[in-house]
């Protein structure tokens, strides 16, 4: 969206809720609802209850738990050291939060962490994509899986074909070998019938006997 524009067009970014109004500390987690917060008093975020959002605030949650780092802090300096922000719009309704916020700088997301967000962001953009076209996605490889089975077992039947007509053919230069030119035509005719190079071989052979 905004953030890809702003990269490609060089034009400074100017990222505003970086806490997704409060989402990415875990405050709302597992329906709660604190007394005075922005959800409680204002019943306006329903943006960031969209399908799957739970579970990518909580696998975020379990990255920022797993490096000892505080959800808030991880999340605004995340945004921070995007390249195409400009600056970074928090937002604080104390001085603990603004204390948290202010020193979010002081977060080293290296190249393990950041690669593990970028993971996780991965694994939910596939799943996303799974849950909107995962049904067409399964009818489109059984359709490839079903189109080149058949193209298979049709190069199969022909090869059997083509066997068979040369198991014949063979046949019949035994039998006119032998000076038996009536049953020769017989199974010259029958190649005439076959589908295949030898279609036009028995025509010829069956010509030339007769």
């Amino acid at each position: 969206g905004g953030s890809e524009i702003a990269f490609r067009e060089k034009v400074g970014l100017l990222a505003y809720s970086p806490l997704a109004q409060g989402y990415l500390t875990g405050k709302y987690q597992n329906g709660n609802l604190p007394e005075g917060s922005r959800k409680a008093l204002f019943d306006r975020l329903q943006r960031y209850e969209g399908v799957g959002s739970e579970e990518a605030i909580a696998s975020y949650l379990n990255i920022a738990k797993k490096y000892n780092i505080d959800p808030s802090q991880l999340a605004n300096q995340f945004v921070t050291t995007r390249s195409f922000v400009t600056s970074n719009i928090i937002g604080a309704t104390s001085i603990e939060q603004l204390k948290l916020a202010v020193t979010s700088i002081e977060v080293d997301i290296n190249e393990e962490l950041e690669n593990e967000i970028e993971e996780e962001l991965r694994k939910k953009q596939l799943k996303a994509l799974w849950d909107r076209f995962g049904l067409y996605l399964i009818a489109v490889i059984l359709i490839i899986i079903m189109s080149f089975g058949g193209y298979e077992f049709s190069k199969y039947l022909g090869y059997k074909n083509s066997e068979s007509a040369s198991d014949q053919y063979e046949r019949a230069l035994e039998v006119l070998a032998e000076e038996n030119n009536i049953d020769a035509i017989e199974i010259f005719e029958s190649l005439v019938n076959e589908s295949n190079g030898y279609k036009y071989i028995g025509k010829k052979e069956n010509l030339n006997v007769n």
